[in-house]
């Protein structure tokens, strides 16, 4: 018996020498074989994400991707992609995740998996004041007169169709060509997230734009990962539920 024990004490404790590398996922090893934590954005949606006038993406989800590499102890590198481009380039390689305030949907979640939400977003309108004035729900702008612009690929695309079925909903290769299409008097409003359309708000006030009184939307945010790799899953989970327990995650992304 004394030696039965000794030989199950021994492999267990082989297993455990051996558990890191043994159950480390593929992308996860990449990650910090190489040193460096590839996140893929669209730079294009102030203040989650936005080109600083050095060239630099900064942004309150660029604080969190490099909170993330600094628990991993690699380097960040962020790479700028279009938006409707981001999930086909996951699913190619191009990157080890992408933080790019993605609703988390089932349509999505069939081609990849999420971690999160880090926080819970909403679907709001921006619009010239006369326009928006005392809209209190989205049915209000629901009309053969209302244009609504919405940025290509996005959950606002999707809900724009759905909820606004007789508004003329114009699609916008990005969210800056939404904005100039709304100040340049083109559409009536602008379908965005919170916490992107205060800012809008506030950076145009002088041009008369104003934005509806709440969100109407739930939209819950995650980070995007292959599904292949349960261990960096796993460990995003971990990271996200120490980062809230914490205090400091909901904060910068309140609108």
């Amino acid at each position: 018996m004394g030696r039965l024990l000794a030989a199950f004490a021994l492999g267990v404790a082989l297993l455990l020498a051996a558990a890191p590398q043994a159950l480390a996922g593929e992308i996860f090893d990449d990650t910090l074989a190489s040193g460096e934590l590839v996140v893929g954005t669209s730079p294009d949606y102030p203040p989650l994400r936005f080109c600083s006038p050095d060239g630099a993406i900064k942004g309150a989800e660029i604080d969190l991707a490099q909170r993330i590499a600094a628990a991993m102890g690699v380097n960040l590198r962020v790479v700028d992609w279009p938006f409707s481009e981001l999930l086909p380039a996951l699913e190619a390689g191009e990157f080890h995740m992408v933080i790019s305030a993605l609703t988390m949907t089932p349509g999505r979640n069939t081609r990849v998996a999420f971690v999160g939400p880090y926080p819970i977003s909403g679907q709001n309108i921006l619009g010239h004041e006369e326009r928006v004035a005392g809209v209190r729900s989205f049915a209000d702008m629901n009309r053969p007169d209302c244009s609504i612009v919405v940025a290509l690929g996005t959950t606002r695309e999707t809900a724009a169709n759905q909820i606004l079925p007789r508004a003329e909903i114009i699609v916008a290769q990005s969210p800056d060509v939404a904005l100039h299409m709304l100040r340049s008097s083109e559409v009536d409003a602008l379908m965005a997230d919170q916490p992107y359309v205060p800012v809008a708000e506030h950076r145009h006030k002088s041009e008369g734009l104003a934005k509806g009184d709440r969100p109407f939307t739930f939209e819950p945010l995650g980070i995007a990962v292959s599904p292949d790799d349960s261990l960096l899953i796993n460990w995003l989970q971990d990271f996200l539920l120490a980062f809230e327990g914490s205090g400091q995650l909901d904060a910068p992304f309140e609108g």
